[in-house]
């Protein structure tokens, strides 16, 4: 979850046990620091990551302290040297995550995502902020959004206004609505908003989707196909394998509903403290 002004921390944190948090900082390296060469680089992995005795998990802890430990300053398509040492999803959001604070150029966060499948892309963005990983000139990759969340509100209403306005090209692939497949085609209008926001029953809907730029082929230093309909064709066939990978990682997707942390209720407090029973709570599944 993420921290709010309405939340009050104390009343939230458990009595024992462990808290896992990610702390995104906005300082990042000055503009004048000089990066890593990709030869210092190759050393730094060669030294500290080249162990094949080394279980993967330890090597993303072994990243972490010897980042931290030198003079570690990259750039986001540097990111991509580190992400080829690991296969498993959740290994390779954390290398992102490790790194994002060393990059000097953290505006381009889209070249190294660029280079995540689409699970994978989500979970960097959640953790991160969209509203930091997000590019207005680079929005191609895999969302995730929960409405609840007032900064996922904000960039489902921003993308919705880019797909109106740009003309025949489809943008939004693989659509899903707190876990369901809309009815019929989801046209990419001005009504686009009022549609997705509107059709589900339940105060939070969870959208996860695809969204393709019309720089999708540019950005991954492939040619542009010729025509408006040949982009398309590549597009969707793209997408439709995307999604049936998703398919076949058997992605344990828990119950489709807000992770988003409200303001503790002071009638539910005040009922506590008093010994008054609580009604549950509502059943939104």
């Amino acid at each position: 979850w993420t921290s709010r002004k309405d939340v009050v921390w104390g009343s939230n944190f458990p009595d024992s046990g462990f808290l896992r948090i990610d702390y995104v900082t906005y300082k990042h390296p000055s503009p004048d620091a000089e990066c890593l060469s990709d030869e210092e680089i190759d050393t730094f992995i060669q030294t500290y990551l080249s162990d094949t005795a080394m279980a993967n998990d330890e090597r993303v802890i072994q990243l972490r302290i010897h980042s931290a430990k030198q003079h570690f300053v990259i750039e986001c398509s540097q990111v991509k040297k580190f992400l080829d040492l690991f296969t498993e999803p959740e290994q390779r959001v954390e290398v992102v995550i490790i790194l994002y604070g060393f990059l000097k150029n953290s505006n381009k966060l889209w070249e190294a995502l660029i280079h995540l499948n689409g699970l994978e892309q989500s979970y960097v963005c959640t953790r991160i902020g969209y509203d930091i990983c997000w590019n207005q000139k680079h929005p191609s990759m895999h969302y995730r959004l929960d409405l609840a969340n007032p900064f996922h509100m904000k960039m489902i209403k921003m993308i919705c206004d880019w797909a109106a306005k740009t003309g025949d090209l489809q943008n939004i692939y693989n659509m899903t609505i707190s876990g369901r497949r809309p009815k019929g085609q989801t046209v990419e209008d001005g009504s686009l908003l009022t549609v997705l926001t509107n059709t589900v029953s339940g105060p939070t809907p969870i959208l996860e989707f695809d969204y393709a730029h019309s720089n999708w082929f540019e950005d991954r230093g492939l040619k542009t196909p010729g025509s408006a309909a040949k982009m398309q064709e590549a597009l969707t066939a793209f997408y439709k394998r995307s999604d049936l990978t998703r398919c076949c990682q058997l992605h344990p997707y828990f119950i489709e509903q807000s992770e988003w942390v409200l303001a503790p209720d002071p009638f539910q407090e005040r009922n506590a403290a008093s010994g008054a029973a609580t009604p549950p709570p509502e059943d939104v599944t």
